[in-house]
């Protein structure tokens, strides 16, 4: 199985196993938007994904308070 690399940082998209069997049961990492069109790892989802998200969520927020 071929290791996907991230599209913010370049690095390897981390392989989710069964524990136990060690059987690869995802390897397509997480959506990246609105950072990239592409696919991330978990520290670039949980770094820069999820606030990026966070924060488009406020700033919409706003708008529809006005």
């Amino acid at each position: 199985m071929t290791i996907q690399k991230c599209s913010l940082c370049d690095g390897d998209i981390e392989q989710k196993r069964i524990l136990g069997t060690g059987e690869v049961y995802w390897s397509m990492g997480n959506n990246a938007s609105p950072l990239s069109e592409g696919r991330c790892c978990d520290t670039c989802n949980i770094t820069k994904v999820i606030p990026a998200r966070v924060r488009q969520m406020e700033l919409a927020s706003k708008e529809t308070r006005l």
